[in-house]
């Protein structure tokens, strides 16, 4: 929906309704990606040594399988950094990396839309988001949080799979309502329409 739909939402529900914002702590993101990167160093220096030292063949190919590993932590470590690092350089103060924004209406709390930065996907804010939204809501005493919609499917795996675990590992209740239905207003031409279209797979209308 147009970003004037929302708001109208935020004017028309005024007091009601709440925005959630994930914001990234550069100068902590650099160090915690530090961190990861010095202690996968240490492996790596570490599983050198054990190589250079194993007499077993069996137990030298099994150690060098996991220096493999670990050069591939250590180039994908060494390149967060960077990463971090410069982000660090170009937003000194933070950044915003996710939002949800929630109105709360017969004292239960409705997630209208949500949104993520899908460079930083790997840090799920929408995770810390609902957590943060749980922590505080549950001192209000409402009767509940509607995460919104998930996936129907939940038999084969789907680009939707993750939506579906993300909310359910909240312990959330699926309320599964009616389907939509459909008023044929001009018989003619619908009927004309799915009988060309009888022959396609899957469901038309």
């Amino acid at each position: 929906k147009p970003l004037e739909y929302y708001q109208d939402l935020y004017t028309n529900f005024e007091g009601n309704i709440d925005l959630y914002f994930a914001k990234l702590n550069t100068e902590t993101f650099v160090i915690t990606n530090r961190i990861q990167y010095e202690r996968e160093l240490e492996i790596n220096n570490y599983l050198t040594n054990e190589i250079q030292n194993a007499s077993n063949i069996n137990n030298k190919k099994k150690i060098i399988n996991q220096k493999i590993e670990s050069d591939k932590l250590v180039n994908t470590y060494k390149k967060n950094l960077v990463w971090a690092t410069n982000l660090l350089k170009e937003k000194p103060e933070g950044i915003i990396i996710g939002t949800t924004l929630n109105i709360i209406y017969d004292n239960a709390c409705y997630l209208v839309i949500e949104g993520f930065n899908q460079k930083f996907k790997s840090q799920n804010p929408n995770y810390l988001i609902k957590w943060k939204m749980i922590n505080d809501y549950k001192n209000k005493n409402l009767k509940y949080i509607n995460l919104n919609a998930v996936s129907g499917e939940f038999e084969k795996i789907t680009k939707y799979s993750g939506l579906n675990e993300m909310k359910l590992g909240f312990n959330s209740l699926i309320t599964e309502y009616i389907g939509e239905f459909e008023l044929i207003i001009s018989p003619l031409p619908y009927n004309l329409y799915k009988n060309l279209n009888k022959d396609k797979k899957g469901s038309i209308f």
